[in-house]
């Protein structure tokens, strides 16, 4: 999590948490490491999702994204947002050091087989 403080003031805030957790799980999924995630590097990650949820889910037509683009989505969609709440235990909109030992608690507990999907487990 001391990633995740990019800022340095010993706290993580919604901003610095979305950009952790979408940069984790851009690169988990970037198996090529070429910048983009196409839809069978995203299934490999996410054996559910199909290749119309993915491609509803790109910018474009040209079948993969960036990490930009994906920054961008989730920040629109606020798709860590529920995640954050269940972190920020006291409502106070930043991860404190005990908040944030409780997640890390929380993920070796996560149903799983990778970071990603144990990451998924806790935001549904």
């Amino acid at each position: 999590m001391k990633q995740a403080d990019t800022n340095k003031d010993g706290k993580i805030s919604t901003d610095e948490l979305n950009e952790a957790l979408v940069t984790a799980v851009f690169t988990a999924a970037d198996a090529n490491a070429n910048g983009s995630i196409t839809f069978e590097e995203w299934q490999k990650v996410f054996p559910e999702v199909t290749k119309k949820k993915f491609m509803d889910t790109i910018p474009g037509d040209n079948e993969q994204f960036t990490l930009v683009e994906s920054l961008a989505y989730c920040k629109k969609h606020k798709t860590f947002d529920k995640l954050m709440n269940r972190i920020d235990s006291n409502g106070d909109g930043i991860i404190d050091k005990a908040e944030a030992d409780k997640f890390q608690q929380a993920m070796q507990k996560a149903k799983g087989s990778n970071e990603t999907q144990k990451l998924k487990t806790l935001t549904n």
